[in-house]
């Protein structure tokens, strides 16, 4: 099992938007809830529906920088954990959202997720997931 996470656009219920996409693009003034959708590679991208008993996701966006210690850096961002929750937990597991807060500050780049799903931890990163335009380096709020 090969998991990932593909970002979808024009969200409008479990049927209705676009996932065709790479990246989540933010801009300022957007809608502060991105959503996305689990699928398994290992399966052609079929749609991961996780069975365990209320299965729970962290969300981490880090930006693109270094994280060797031994390398200076002018900028090193402080990740930015969110809790990702069930789109609609009774028709469709597969369809998760994250709220950005106004006080959140995003970056372009990676996004690293962590499912538990009844106590078996599956990761997996979403590579330059993010891309947040027009509004600086970073966003809070979206």
């Amino acid at each position: 099992m090969l998991l990932t996470s593909i970002p979808l656009q024009n969200y409008q219920n479990i049927n209705s938007f676009n996932s065709t996409e790479t990246q989540w693009t933010v801009r300022n003034g957007d809608s502060n809830t991105l959503y996305f959708r689990i699928v398994d590679q290992d399966q052609g991208d079929l749609r991961y529906i996780p069975l365990g008993v209320n299965p729970s996701m962290t969300v981490t966006f880090t930006g693109n920088y270094d994280f060797d210690p031994q390398v200076p850096q002018s900028f090193t961002p402080a990740p930015t954990i969110k809790i990702a929750t069930p789109v609609d937990s009774a028709r469709d597991l597969s369809l998760w959202q994250i709220t950005i807060n106004t006080t959140d500050t995003i970056y372009s780049g990676n996004v690293f997720f962590s499912l538990n799903n009844g106590g078996v931890i599956r990761n997996w990163v979403g590579t330059y997931m993010i891309s947040v335009q027009g509004i600086g380096p970073s966003v809070g709020g979206c």
